[in-house]
């Protein structure tokens, strides 16, 4: 799993979005937070200030995806993340990923949904929360209130993840999306102080321009089922089973595939 940095962005420009409808509205209500009540604008403000922390690295949460898709012989997605047709696509059960999954707060398998433009349905969705939130404060049900408050965050990070493009429709992707949360803030902290149980589960890498981070999962963990190789790939059955045999993986041979499709490579 990797680090992607458009999520983060994406929290914030939520977070940002929200707080701006409030102002637009004028959704004036009150909440209550630590036994006092105070404008629902401050906790807006101050959620927002620590999406920003999360851009910046100096926050406490790490968010790492691992995307599939719904296609599992696909030229366009070839060409595009299987060095143009000579790279492997690996088949796993979706029954299995959410059986992993289950139980687990930190780890969300999500369908991508898709929209000409996504800012009309973040409009939609901001605005809703907020007429909720509006409501349950004009009937003084503050507890109820309160409790919404509370998960803002956790509803924000399953609605960001969410949504993308309608030009990517055609991937019909499935994200897997895990947030790793540390005791304490990143930076500006020693060292010797940050979660090493955390910090040891952390595998580092150079992507692009820059050193990313991510995650590793056992492949029996996530179900692998199949394996179809791109277009390209001239590697031999046998040589798959002796990889697959070397690091004790087991799958059955009829699920190792060729792919079906026809292609001669960029000339």
């Amino acid at each position: 799993m990797n680090d992607p940095s458009e999520l983060v962005m994406q929290k914030i420009n939520w977070a940002n979005l929200i707080l701006s409808i409030y102002n637009e509205n004028r959704f004036d209500f009150l909440c209550i937070t630590n036994g006092f009540k105070s404008d629902m604008k401050h906790y807006l403000e101050l959620n927002v200030s620590n999406y920003n922390l999360t851009a910046n690295g100096k926050y406490n949460e790490i968010f790492y995806a691992l995307c599939f898709s719904e296609n599992a012989d696909d030229l366009n997605q070839w060409r595009l993340y299987a060095d143009d047709c000579k790279g492997v696509c690996l088949g796993f059960d979706r029954k299995a990923i959410s059986s992993f999954c289950s139980n687990k707060n930190y780890l969300n398998l999500i369908n991508v949904e898709y929209y000409d433009d996504i800012r009309v349905k973040a409009r939609e969705i901001a605005i809703k929360y907020l007429e909720k939130l509006k409501k349950l404060s004009d009937n003084k049900n503050y507890v109820e209130l309160n409790n919404l408050i509370f998960t803002f965050m956790s509803d924000m990070e399953k609605e960001f993840a969410k949504y993308k493009l309608s030009a990517y429709k055609s991937e019909n992707e499935v994200r897997l999306i895990y947030k790793q949360r540390f005791n304490q803030f990143i930076v500006n902290n020693s060292p010797s102080d940050i979660d090493k149980e955390n910090l040891n589960k952390i595998f580092f890498h150079k992507k692009y321009n820059r050193l990313s981070l991510g995650q590793e999962f056992e492949l029996s963990d996530l179900g692998l089922s199949s394996i179809t190789l791109g277009p390209l790939n001239e590697t031999s059955l046998r040589n798959i089973i002796l990889l697959l045999s070397k690091y004790g993986i087991s799958i059955n041979q009829n699920n190792i595939f060729k792919s079906q499709i026809p292609y001669r490579g960029l000339s």
